[in-house]
């Protein structure tokens, strides 16, 4: 309230006040002279914590739409280098020393190998839902 009428407080100016509180009681002389402005200011009051609601609840919304967009970012930037690094791995030549392995060892390496690339080939699949997301 100031000069008879009520005004709404900023954020800073609001974060200056609550920083002002003191723990002691309000005094009685200050809790009736409120008392008796509370049908006055009442309703403008109301208003002004709908609107601040409102104020905070955008805010909020953009800045998880913001974190969400950044989370996908970085997912797919993630997944883009495992996939790179596992077709690096894949276009490597054999080596011969494939012909020193027992039959399990090679065919748990061509397992490994099949596994690999199928994995190579999920990622694009995994990260077009990401950013259609994020759209």
């Amino acid at each position: 309230m100031k000069e008879g009428r009520f005004s709404r407080l900023g954020v800073m100016q609001l974060q200056a006040a609550l920083g002002a509180v003191t723990f002691g009681s309000v005094p009685e002389a200050m809790q009736q002279k409120l008392a008796q402005m509370w049908d006055k200011y009442a309703d403008p009051l109301m208003q002004a914590l709908e609107v601040r609601k409102g104020e905070r609840s955008t805010s909020l919304q953009r800045d998880l739409q913001n974190r969400a967009e950044k989370e996908i970012t970085d997912i797919t930037a993630i997944l883009t280098k495992l996939q790179k690094s596992i077709l690096k791995e894949l276009e490597e030549p054999q080596v011969e020393q494939l012909t020193l392995f027992s039959t399990p060892e090679r065919e748990q390496f061509e397992r490994n190998m099949n596994s690999l690339k199928a994995r190579a080939e999920q990622i694009p699949r995994e990260t077009k839902p990401l950013c259609t997301e994020s759209t």
